[in-house]
């Protein structure tokens, strides 16, 4: 009883004849229109309001209407049309088109991140959401709201990799585990600053030369102060750009014990030129424990991953990338040195499948630098917006192709890339 009461007490909030002594079966046409409505994430057909109806009258004819009521609410969450989103449409030609409710879950969903708002659905209803330009109009007004920054936000935490900090140790930096919470806040402030307040794009994310550090990181990176909170910071020159630099990102792509040249190589190769790594064949050989002040870790790398052949196959197409990120250490700090050894920092990019252009570089910013400069960067990192966006899209790349061109070229930054997917017609239409 006192369940029934309490649903009864939720539900006035949303019909107000729920609240009313006598309340009958005309209200609970009511409630069954305006809750089945946020459930289904569209309006009821008449078969369907029919059929609660009825589940209704049988129930409140043998009891009250609280109870009757409990049961409908029951029934409602349990359809298949409140558990599964409905992407269904309608035939057009080679393919379905979505319908105006199914397009209002679609934007929701995808750029804020839950069930699409009674207003949003009424615009739907209303063919106010037919047109691209409305579509885009709509997904920049969710990505201006909290929960829309954060689904954005998300994609780019997928995309850096930077939350595998979280879990990371470092055997030699004291009091590490207290500062994990702390780099991936700056990473997200990084990250908001450069998205979402300059709007930026490729360039933007890899050579800004802005951070954001609390008292903390200021002394472990040994840059910038903030008595309290966070602050922007300028980075000393030669000390990294951008989300390349992050001790979030460099932290997490490294060992307990050490930096490591594969993980942080394969964060450019995987997240930034969209290659693929092989699996590792059976019974690889480890590398040389790290030996401080005798031999450096590329002088380890280089020799278990260049002089094996099975390993160099592979290992060549990242390790080279990831020697350039050597003057920072396990903890993403910057090192002038390796424990007294000087660092080659000098590496370079080979001409990969689907490319004609091998690149050399020295050390991380000017890796950050020609990363920027490179078409195929920008084509990777649009790519995986749009794969995120359209829920891996079937296995098609060929997404959104005009706004991929504008992304490349500079004229779009992720925030407004990522609002342009709305217009594709890729998010308007399924395979039949």
């Amino acid at each position: 009883v006192a369940t029934n009461v309490t649903a009864a007490g939720a539900l006035s909030a949303l019909v107000p004849c729920a609240a009313e002594a006598g309340a009958g079966r005309a209200c609970a046409d009511q409630a069954v229109q305006k809750v089945g409505a946020r459930l289904f994430r569209r309006a009821l057909s008449g078969e369907e309001a029919a059929d609660y109806g009825g589940l209704y009258d049988s129930v409140a004819a043998k009891s009250d209407f609280a109870t009757g009521m409990h049961w409908v609410l029951v029934g409602l969450i349990q359809s298949p049309s409140a558990v599964y989103r409905a992407e269904l449409g309608t035939p057009d030609g080679a393919t379905r088109k979505l319908s105006a409710e199914e397009l209002a879950s679609e934007l929701s969903y995808t750029y804020g991140g839950t069930a699409p708002s009674a207003d949003l659905l009424a615009a739907a209803q209303r063919g106010e959401l037919a047109s691209p330009e409305a579509r885009v109009a709509k997904a920049k007004e969710l990505l201006s709201t909290p929960a829309g920054r954060a689904q954005l936000h998300q994609f780019l935490a997928e995309w850096s990799g930077y939350g595998r900090v979280a879990s990371k140790t470092k055997t030699a930096v004291a009091g590490f585990d207290a500062l994990r919470d702390s780099m991936q806040q700056e990473t997200k402030l990084f990250l908001d600053e450069a998205v979402f307040t300059r709007k930026g794009g490729v360039r933007e994310l890899l050579t800004a030369s802005y951070t954001f550090v609390d008292a903390s990181l200021a002394g472990l990176y040994g840059f910038g102060s903030a008595a309290s909170g966070f602050a922007q910071v300028e980075r000393p020159a030669g000390q990294g750009l951008g989300i390349l630099a992050q001790g979030s990102v460099l932290a997490g792509a490294a060992h307990a014990d050490g930096s490591s040249p594969t993980l942080r190589g394969l964060v450019v190769y995987e997240r930034l030129l969209c290659h693929q790594r092989q699996k590792p064949p059976p019974n690889i050989p480890t590398i040389e424990a790290p030996m401080p002040g005798a031999k450096t870790t590329r002088e380890r790398y280089e020799k278990s991953h260049r002089s094996n052949p099975g390993c160099a196959s592979c290992h060549q197409y990242f390790d080279p990338i990831g020697f350039g990120f050597e003057h920072f250490d396990e903890a993403g700090r910057y090192r002038a040195n390796e424990n007294g050894l000087p660092i080659d920092a000098t590496g370079q990019g080979l001409a990969y499948p689907g490319t004609d252009v091998a690149f050399s570089f020295d050390g991380a910013e000017d890796l950050a630098k020609k990363l920027a400069e490179r078409a195929e960067v920008a084509d990777c990192v649009s790519g995986l917006a749009a794969a995120y966006a359209f829920a891996g899209a079937g296995g098609r790349t060929c997404l959104a192709e005009d706004a991929r061109v504008a992304f490349a070229a500079g004229s779009l930054g992720v925030l407004d890339y990522f609002a342009q997917l709305a217009a594709s017609p890729s998010f308007a239409e399924r395979a039949p």
